[in-house]
């Protein structure tokens, strides 16, 4: 079965990141950048329709928005919940510019970060889903598939590797636990 995932992944850890990191970002990465970066999560509720029961009613097995610890995280739990394997290739994951180079800047794994209002999906025609997605304005990508093994294959380029259960989340890392909670509270809610 196809893996797909909707919107970029990190944007909420990443417009936290420039608001909070601002002056030390604006030291390596340009101010229309940051501020682009630090715009991300506004509005993206208003703008959020029900993905997961349109996707479910046309033909989805799974479909789960995620929000601590990342994609990857989000990826494992789905292989652990459907009681699979999966293949993904990491350059198929929506990642936006903004959220590399903000990263970058702080030495963060954006695979690893906070995300929101990103919902991993598992379908058998992952095509179809695709393009009701497209119709509802909704991006998304296929970034891989389910596999009947146990194994959990990340891919980039002509590197392979396993997929590790790491419940760490880049976020509390460079906030810290207090400070990540504080922020972040308001989406979980």
């Amino acid at each position: 079965m196809d893996i797909l995932v909707t919107r970029f992944i990190a944007t909420h850890g990443t417009a936290i990141l420039a608001r909070e990191r601002r002056n030390e970002l604006l030291q390596r990465l340009p101010e229309w950048l940051v501020d682009e970066a630090a715009d991300f999560d506004d509005g993206i509720r208003d703008m959020q329709p029900d993905e997961i029961a349109l996707v479910m009613e046309n033909g989805a097995v799974y479909a789960k928005e995620y929000f601590e610890f990342g994609i990857f995280e989000a990826l494992f739990q789905m292989s652990k919940e459907l009681r699979c394997g999966l293949v993904t290739n990491i350059r198929d994951i929506p990642i936006r510019q903004e959220t590399v180079e903000v990263c970058e800047a702080l030495d963060a794994n954006p695979y690893s970060m906070f995300s929101g209002h990103s919902v991993v999906i598992v379908a058998e025609d992952g095509l179809k889903i695709k393009r009701i997605l497209d119709g509802a304005g909704i991006s998304s990508n296929i970034v891989g598939y389910t596999t009947r093994n146990n194994d959990k294959i990340v891919v980039n380029g002509d590197e392979s590797g396993f997929l590790q259960h790491i419940r760490k989340d880049e976020l509390k890392n460079i906030l810290g636990r207090k400070d990540y909670y504080e922020r972040t509270n308001f989406v979980n809610s």
